[in-house]
């Protein structure tokens, strides 16, 4: 994770009243686990950096949609955070695809298997709780899933495996 930005002097962030300090962006990868029914714009990430998050992508739902496949359920991307601390769901400035599994949306059996490994790690997955051995085992079980050609299955029971060790 790296923080981008300007960087102000101690004294200068002091004398700002904290609605105005400056914010920062994080640069992350993340799976995506989730786009919101109700609210079209957030979306849930999990990060080895941060755990679990939402954050708003503004246009996410729109016909002119910039983001394609990486608002795609399993999608590993990179992220770029516009952070405030102290609000609960930040802001998505930049989102691209870093691996794309799109054997995996070929296979009516690995959407399934890749759907439930998702709904696991969203459900265990405490907000911005950092669990790098989790986030780790997610990309290499969806990574093994699109590679599959027999038994994906088996993959869903490995992690089930080694998510009890964790």
């Amino acid at each position: 994770s790296r923080k981008l930005g300007i960087s102000f002097s101690s004294s200068f962030k002091s004398t700002l009243p904290p609605s105005l300090q400056p914010r920062c962006c994080q640069a992350s990868s993340a799976t995506f686990l989730h786009l919101s029914a109700s609210s079209p714009s957030i979306v849930t990430y999990f990060t080895k950096e941060h755990g679990k998050f939402s954050a708003i992508i503004k246009g996410a739902r729109s016909s002119k949609n910039m983001y394609g496949r990486a608002l795609e359920p399993m999608s590993y991307v990179a992220l770029v955070v516009y952070e405030k601390k102290g609000r609960e769901i930040q802001i998505v400035t930049q989102c691209e695809v870093i691996q794309s599994y799109r054997h995996l949306y070929e296979d009516l059996d690995k959407i399934a298997i890749g759907m439930a490994i998702i709904e696991l790690v969203r459900n265990i997955a405490h907000e911005q709780e950092k669990n790098p051995p989790l986030f780790q085992l997610l990309v290499n079980t969806l990574t093994e899933l699109n590679r599959a050609t027999k038994n994906p299955e088996n993959l869903f029971y490995a992690f089930e495996i080694h998510l009890s060790s964790i």
